[in-house]
C-alpha cells in the first residue's frame, strides 16, 4: 500500500491532543509496546508501519493483519515518529471503551501532567494488579506518546478513565492519599481496598481532595531530599497498601 503523503499529515497529527481527541486514535511505536498491543488486541488497529525485515522477523504475529500493514524505510519512519530514535515500527490503534472498575484497589491521579510519570504509573499499577485508573481530565491524556511509551503494553491490562474530584467522592471507597506530613504509612494497618491518591508534581494533591481524605499518608524521609518523584512514591505506597 502506498505510504501517501496524506497518510504522513495524519499521522503525525496524532501527535497533539487535539487530534488524538479528535480522531480517538493514538500512537504505539518500537516493537515491545507494539506487540504487547497485537498479542492483546485489546485495542483496534487502524495502521502498522514497520519495517521490511521487522515486518518478515514478525511475519506469524501479523498475519491477521496484512492489509493494515504498509511497508516503509528508516527515513520515513522518522517522519512520523515522535522518538528521537525511530525503532522499526509505528502503529495507530482507536483508544478504548474499556469501563472502568472500582470494586477493588484503584488509583487516583491528580492534575499529573509529566506524561514519564503517567506512563509509569500506569505500569505500576499493572504490576500490582490494580485494574482501574483514574484521572482528573486537566491529568496529560493516557495516549500521549510519552505515556504510551512509558507504560510499555499496560494499557492492554489497565482501564484508563478520567474521573472529576466530585465523582471520585461518590465512589465510596477509602481513600489514601500522599502528602507531606501526614500519618505514617508504614504504621496503617493493611486495608482490603480502597484508592490510593497521587497528587500534582510540584502542587500535591488538591486541598479539597485532602479535605476529604480517609488516610492522610506519609511516606517518612530519612534524608535530606524536598520530596518525592510522583511515580516514585505511588509505588512505594502500592508496596505497602497492596504488595
Amino acid at each position: 500500500m502506498e505510504f501517501s503523503n496524506s497518510i504522513k499529515k495524519y499521522v503525525r497529527s496524532l501527535h497533539l491532543r487535539k487530534n488524538r481527541q479528535k480522531y480517538d486514535k493514538f500512537i504505539a511505536e518500537g516493537p515491545k509496546v507494539c506487540t504487547e498491543f497485537l498479542i492483546y488486541k485489546t485495542y483496534e488497529i487502524e495502521y502498522i508501519f514497520a519495517l521490511p525485515e521487522w515486518i518478515e522477523h514478525n511475519s506469524k504475529i501479523l498475519e491477521p493483519y496484512t492489509d493494515l500493514i504498509y511497508p516503509i524505510k528508516s527515513k520515513e519512519l522518522t517522519q512520523i515518529s515522535m522518538l528521537k530514535t525511530p525503532n522499526q515500527v509505528l502503529m495507530v490503534l482507536s483508544t478504548s471503551q474499556m469501563l472502568p472498575d472500582a470494586s477493588e484497589w484503584c488509583l487516583f491521579l491528580d492534575k499529573i501532567r509529566d506524561p514519564g510519570n503517567m506512563g509509569t504509573m500506569i505500569r505500576i499499577a499493572d504490576w500490582y494488579g490494580i485494574t482501574s485508573v483514574f484521572a482528573t481530565p486537566d491529568s496529560v491524556d493516557y495516549y500521549n506518546p510519552k505515556v504510551v511509551q512509558g507504560a510499555m503494553g499496560s494499557h492492554n491490562r489497565v482501564r484508563l478513565s478520567e474521573l472529576t474530584k466530585q465523582d471520585l467522592y461518590k465512589l465510596d471507597k477509602p481513600i489514601y492519599g500522599l502528602i507531606l506530613g501526614g500519618d505514617n504509612i508504614r504504621d496503617l494497618d493493611t486495608p482490603q481496598t480502597g484508592i490510593i491518591a497521587i497528587g500534582n508534581e510540584s502542587q500535591g494533591l488538591d486541598p479539597d481532595i485532602i479535605d476529604r481524605l480517609d488516610y492522610s499518608c506519609t511516606i517518612p524521609s530519612r534524608g535530606g531530599a524536598e520530596s518525592l518523584n510522583a511515580a516514585i512514591a505511588c509505588g512505594i505506597a502500592c508496596e505497602r497498601l497492596i504488595g
